[in-house]
This record gives structure tokens, sequence and C-alpha cells, in this order.
């Protein structure tokens, strides 16, 4: 497909603690978009529901080809092995970016980067990928251990509730909130903030049917500096 220089940059960064409620706020980002093209990096094989579930990289690019620019839902459960992991990560990123026009879902970042450093892949996609009209949502429990670099593409932040110190002080100046918030939030319960609305909300995650659903407790504008009062 043709780079489209005109599409929007699209990346969610979900993060939180173990049972802070990250996975359900991916589900709920996942469903909200309604792709009809879904790629998953699932480690933690949390999200094998969403598709076919592959174990290697050649076995998911074979999918990839057949399903040409047709509909197509499909999972990564990498290698338990890190260095393998991280070698599967920068292929499946590399063949997001290929493949084009899909929504990537990407979790334990943490696993596969560092602070300073993250596969060529990921950046390619993470700086190029709005070109290819790719969607990304980006998910981690140890936000400190996310290339910092990602936080300046990311238009949308989510945090659940953060148990490390270093975790809550990477967030806390991104989402406008004191690091103790954030480590004091309930379960399911999250503070967001957005580039395009310039707003951050707080909410939380309600099962209803047993599906995980969003409730908006409280938003706050944001003036862009410069701008009068």
């Amino acid at each position: 497909m043709k780079n489209d220089n005109s599409a929007r940059a699209s990346i969610a960064v979900i993060v939180g603690a173990p049972g802070s409620g990250k996975s359900s706020s991916v589900n709920v980002a996942v469903r909200a978009s309604e792709p009809d093209r879904l790629l998953v990096f699932d480690p933690g094989e949390d999200y094998t529901e969403y598709g076919t579930v592959f174990r290697d990289c050649k076995s998911l690019y074979q999918h990839l080809i057949k399903a040409g620019q047709g509909p197509f839902s499909a999972v990564l459960c990498p290698s338990d092995d890190q260095e393998r992991e991280r070698g599967q990560f920068n292929e499946f990123c590399l063949m997001a970016f290929a493949v084009g026009r899909l929504l990537v879902v990407a979790d334990e970042l943490e696993d596969v980067m560092t602070a300073t450093w993250s596969p060529a892949g990921w950046r390619r996609l993470v700086r190029k990928g709005r070109k290819r009209n790719v969607k990304i949502i980006g998910a981690s429990q140890r936000p400190a251990g996310i290339e910092k670099r990602l936080w300046a593409f990311a238009n949308v932040v989510r945090s659940g509730f953060l148990e490390y110190d270093e975790d809550a002080a990477v967030l806390a100046s991104r989402l406008r909130v004191s690091p103790d918030e954030l480590k004091a939030l309930p379960a399911l319960s999250w503070v967001q903030w957005s580039r395009e609305k310039q707003a951050v909300t707080r909410g939380r995650i309600e099962y209803r049917s047993g599906r995980p659903h969003e409730v908006v407790t409280s938003e706050k504008i944001f003036s862009p500096p410069g701008a009068s009062s």
C-alpha cells in the first residue's frame, strides 16, 4: 500500500500494575476501535480470543500474506526466552508496518525494550506508522521500562494504579497528577491524558454481563500554552 502523509497518528499507551485493570482497558479500547485488521503481540496470552494464535513469525507472516488487503485477526504469543522474544517483537513490528491499515496491540512492552532502547521495527512503527494507517495500542506493567521517546509520540496515555515510585514518577508529569494519586488508585480506576482534547480524564472500568465498560467520573480541560483565559 502507498503511504498516506495526511493520516493522523493514533498511539495509545495503557499502563498499570497487575490487578489494576490494564488488560480490561485494552479490551475496551480494541472494541471501541472495531478493527477489521488486528495484530496482537501477546506475551502473557491474555488476548488469544482475539484471533488466530501463532507462536512463530514465519507462520504469522504467511497468514498475513494470504490475507492480503482483506480482514484478519492474528495473535503472536512469543518465546519465553527474552533474547528470542525481542527478536520476534522486532519482526512483528516490521510485518505490521509492511502490511499497513491495521490496529496493532503490543502488550508487556517492558519485556522487549528499555528506557533508552527499543528495536528498530518498533521505532519505525511508532515514528512512521501513521503514514501506513497503523493505529497502535501499547501496554505495560512497568512504564519506567518503556523507551522514553514513546511518550513524545503517544497522543493518549492511561494509567491504572502503579506500585513503584519510579513508575509513578514517569507518568505523573504526563498525566498532570501527583505520583501519590497514581499509587493510590483503586483497582479498575484510571487517569487518562489526551493530546487531542488537552484534557485529563478520570474514570473506572465496570463489568456488565461479563464485559468491561468505561465510566467517566471527571474531566478537566487544559488550555494550551499562550491561550487567553
